[in-house]
């Protein structure tokens, strides 16, 4: 983020380091209500002189995904077992 922040105090006469970053700090986290979170995620740690990661951001993805799919398995069976108790309950037995 610092690269960012020095070259917008570099190109823009009359800005300071701390007007630069108060607008970095402003537009990225404006940008990162606009995107997915892994996304947003990257989008920080790019800034910070990190690499761009795809891998990342299909793992935050994928895990998002299968723990959703975790609950409403869960709540699934829940439903079933009810279902069966419901139905054990009126043949008797």
């Amino acid at each position: 983020m610092q690269a960012l922040i020095d070259t917008i105090t570099s190109k823009v006469s009359g800005v300071s380091a701390e007007q630069a970053k108060s607008v970095v700090d402003s537009v990225l986290e404006f940008v990162k209500t606009k995107v997915p979170h892994p996304v947003a995620t990257q989008l920080e740690s790019v800034l910070n002189g990190n690499e761009f990661s795809m891998t990342e951001i299909l793992k935050e993805e994928a895990t998002e995904k299968l723990e959703n799919l975790k609950d409403v398995a869960a709540e699934k069976f829940e439903d079933l077992k009810e279902a069966g108790k419901n139905l054990m309950d009126k043949i008797g037995l």
